[in-house]
C-alpha cells in the first residue's frame, strides 16, 4: 500500500504531509512502551522522511496529552520544505492509519489499513500482499543469514 504511493509520487517533493495513527494499547503498562511517539509515531515519522528524502529537520511545535506517559500527540513539523503535521495516539477505540499528501498539483489519501489510496478524489483499492508482513519476513530472512540482504545499509538506519 505504502509503496503504491510512493510509486505514484515519483520524485515529486510534497509540499504538505499528514499523518494519523491511532490505536488503542492493549495490554501490560503503557509506560514500558515509553509514550505514543515511540510506540506509533516514529513509525509515520520514518515512512515521512522516506517520502521527503530530506535530512534538515525542524519541530515547530508540540502539543501532549497524557502525563507519563504521552498518551496523545500532535506534532508541527518542517522537513526540507515539506509541512509535515503528526497526530498519534492510544486513546481512542478506534484504529486508524492514514497519510495525507499535498503536491503542487495533486492531493492524496493512503489509508493504509484498508489498502485504498484516494488521488485527487478518486478511490483506487490496491492489491498484493500485505508490506508489514513482507518487511518481518524479510528482516527474519537476514537475520538467519540466508542470501538476502538488509533493503537499507547502517548509514539509511541511522538517518532514518
Amino acid at each position: 500500500m505504502y509503496k503504491a504511493l510512493i510509486n505514484d509520487l515519483g520524485n515529486e517533493k510534497p509540499i504538505y504531509i499528514e499523518s494519523v495513527r491511532i490505536s488503542k494499547l492493549r495490554g501490560g503498562d503503557p509506560r514500558s512502551y515509553g509514550n505514543v511517539l515511540l510506540d506509533l509515531g516514529i513509525h509515520d515519522i520514518d515512512l515521512v522522511l522516506d517520502i521527503v528524502n530530506e535530512d534538515r529537520v525542524r519541530v515547530l511545535g508540540t502539543v501532549l496529552r497524557g502525563g507519563n506517559p504521552v498518551t496523545t500527540a500532535w506534532a508541527l513539523l518542517s522537513i526540507g520544505d515539506t509541512v509535515y503535521v503528526l497526530h498519534a495516539s492510544w486513546d481512542y477505540e478506534v484504529k486508524v492509519r492514514k497519510i495525507h499528501v499535498a503536491l503542487r498539483n495533486r492531493y492524496y489519501e493512503a489509508d493504509l489499513l484498508n489498502r485504498v489510496l484516494v488521488r485527487d478524489g478518486v478511490r483506487h483499492v490496491v492489491e498484493g500482499p500485505d508490506q508489514l508482513r513482507q518487511e518481518l519476513v524479510h528482516v527474519m530472512n537476514v537475520l538467519r543469514g540466508g542470501v538476502e540482504k538488509p533493503i537499507i545499509d547502517i548509514t539509511d538506519g541511522i538517518r532514518h
